[in-house]
């Protein structure tokens, strides 16, 4: 399932955002949700749960573009951003933050239909799960919402953006399986995903919550080159 996030303040706006979303989920047979806000204050605290977002530049309080830089400080390249705005002044700073498209408005249905369809050929929809088990209770757990997975004893830890989840399988047997999807063993107790880091030094890797991981001095260059390469 994908999540969208419609944002516009304009109730017609809105309204003919939300119908042709409505409309492409029925005619593609796409498995998507949708929530709408009318200011981006509303949204702040959620954007770790939406993987599309409908951004119209001209909001109270916060613009589009600076919460477009909120997203991308916080999730990096992980989230689709897609502005829908009458002012084409901003296409260009649109394009700064990695935009997946511009729409003008009116909005125009096949545009619309055309930048879904991208979003959905190229792989950026299949949401990737691990399953993990733990005495007797199985979880499911979404690549994305992982920020780091930590050796402790016997016990392994997957912190996600919202819980610490116990596993008994070793951190090499993860590493194994999830190095394909973006995640690098910075230090023998520790397995980050990069695309949950904030920033990181020679020492300390930050993710977005504030929590902090020590990288071994020896994978810093190699880790420096991985990340880079997902940006």
């Amino acid at each position: 399932m994908v999540k969208l996030a419609i944002c516009d303040d304009e109730k017609n706006d809105l309204e003919a955002l939300i119908s042709c979303v409505e409309d492409y989920s029925i005619e593609r047979r796409t498995d998507i949700t949708y929530e709408a806000f009318t200011t981006y204050m509303e949204l702040e605290k959620r954007i770790g749960e939406f993987d599309i977002f409908f951004m119209d530049y001209t909001m109270p309080g916060i613009d589009g573009l600076t919460f477009a830089r909120t997203i991308r400080s916080r999730y990096n390249g992980s989230k689709t951003l897609i502005f829908v705005s009458k002012n084409e002044d901003i296409v260009y700073d649109a394009f700064t933050v990695q935009a997946h498209r511009f729409l003008r408005k009116p909005l125009c249905r096949e545009k619309l239909y055309e930048a879904l369809d991208t979003y959905f050929q190229s792989g950026q929809s299949a949401v990737k799960s691990l399953i993990v088990r733990h005495n007797r209770t199985t979880n499911i757990v979404c690549l994305q919402s992982i920020l780091y997975i930590e050796a402790a004893g016997k016990e392994t830890y997957i912190h996600t953006d919202a819980e610490q989840i116990a596993c008994h399988r070793t951190i090499t047997s993860l590493e194994e399986e999830l190095r394909p999807h973006g995640f690098f063993r910075v230090h023998r107790s520790y397995l980050v995903n990069m695309r949950s880091v904030k920033r990181f030094d020679q020492s300390v890797i930050e993710f977005p919550d504030g929590q902090t991981v020590a990288i071994s001095s020896r994978k810093t260059r190699e880790f420096r080159r991985e990340y880079q390469s997902l940006r």
